[in-house]
């Protein structure tokens, strides 16, 4: 299994670094509080048809972002999603977009109305825009990985790559508080995460910050890289306010369509595999050529970073406990100034809603959970 499970690291490495060099994605990362690019212009994204009246709701998708693109490729082809949406005079239209980054940008000028997205960025956004956080979607580590096992208070005037506005960018600026460090006291190189190994190996850099699976294959193809530091990251199901505001009952009605994709998936091997062709297809659309990976390996990474770690959707309620991980890492990011001084942890505490998805649990048989209609055709890759 282990065996296994090191192949599929490498060729999801291989995917994110492909995805990540790809010409029609041009690096669009800004940092918390300076101004987006204006990705309205974006090769890509010029061509959405967001929908210009109040009956449409924008969802933002990550095929690239395997597993969790996943998800959104099950949910957009449930056609009781599609059907209890309908009764209310709804309609919902998913978008793919390279990096999460990219979603929050539309998020905030009102045209993505859901997605899915890392919990450092979520937290950053939430400081400083009305969004409703509703379910947890993926678990996983960051990693600083470097040679000559030095601890991270052995990096002191070491160079350090990492990939700016990420959850990696956030685990190296944890590890250096832990160990009593400075960012001036070390040489901060921001790269692609598509770029790290490469300068790693090279000797360009000394160390770097990375997930999974670029740190996992770093380890493997470099006899003397350890990994010194990792620090466990969450991704979550969240909503625009203005949605909410206009049409309450969609949320739950979208969170009902993850808990159904999640059992679906789980339900079948065939299913996860079909998942697996879809997300496939899904990214070779996105970046005009096949991704160099299988769906059994997507399946393989899907079950375990998924689906046997979120065993339910449900956000841990001493996550949000005035010592638990959300407030620690929202007064971590207050203390960086990634986000404002004067922002709220009673404020940020209201972006997350554990009562959603708490009724749509209660209520099965309302939300149709055991129920699975999908558009089953299996993809032309």
């Amino acid at each position: 299994m282990r065996e296994v499970l090191d192949k599929l690291r490498l060729f999801t490495a291989v995917l994110l670094l492909l995805a990540l060099s790809t010409p029609a994605a041009p690096s669009t990362a800004t940092s918390p509080g300076k101004p987006d690019d204006d990705l309205s212009r974006h090769p890509l994204y010029s061509r959405y048809d967001f929908g210009n009246t109040s009956g449409v709701i924008n969802f933002g998708t990550q095929p690239l972002a395997v597993p969790i693109g996943v998800i959104g490729e099950v949910m957009q082809r449930d056609r009781i999603l599609t059907e209890e949406l309908g009764k209310i005079g709804l309609e919902i239209r998913f978008h793919p977009f390279l990096k999460g980054d990219d979603i929050n940008f539309f998020l905030r000028r009102g045209r993505i109305d859901a997605a899915m997205g890392g919990d450092m960025p979520t937290i950053v956004t939430a400081s400083s825009f009305d969004i409703l956080v509703t379910a947890l979607a993926k678990q996983g580590y960051s990693s600083i990985v470097t040679r000559g096992h030095f601890t991270i208070r052995g990096l002191k005037g070491k160079r350090i790559g990492y990939p700016p506005v990420s959850n990696a960018h956030y685990a190296l600026l944890a590890a250096l508080e832990s160990a009593g460090l400075k960012e001036s006291e070390v040489r901060m190189v921001p790269m692609e995460v598509s770029e790290v190994v490469e300068a790693f190996t090279s000797g360009r850099i000394d160390a770097f910050a990375a997930w999974e699976p670029i740190s996992s294959v770093a380890l493997k193809r470099i006899h003397d890289a350890a990994a010194i530091y990792r620090y466990l990251n969450s991704s979550y199901l969240y909503f625009g306010r203005s949605l909410l505001d206009r049409h309450p009952e969609a949320a739950s009605l979208i969170v009902a369509s993850m808990v159904r994709a999640l059992g679906w998936m789980k339900g079948k091997q065939d299913h996860l595999l079909l998942a697996g062709e879809w997300t496939l297809a899904a990214g070779k659309r996105l970046r005009g050529k096949p991704v160099p990976l299988s769906a059994s390996e997507i399946a393989l990474l899907t079950m375990k970073d998924i689906l046997s770690i979120t065993s339910s959707p449900i956000i841990p309620e001493r996550d949000l406990a005035a010592n638990g991980a959300i407030r620690k890492k929202f007064d971590f990011l207050k203390v960086r100034g990634q986000i404002s001084t004067e922002a709220s942890w009673e404020r940020l505490l209201q972006s997350f809603d554990r009562a959603t998805i708490a009724k749509v649990l209660a209520n099965p048989k309302r939300y149709r959970l055991n129920s699975f209609d999908y558009a089953m055709e299996k993809p032309d890759r």
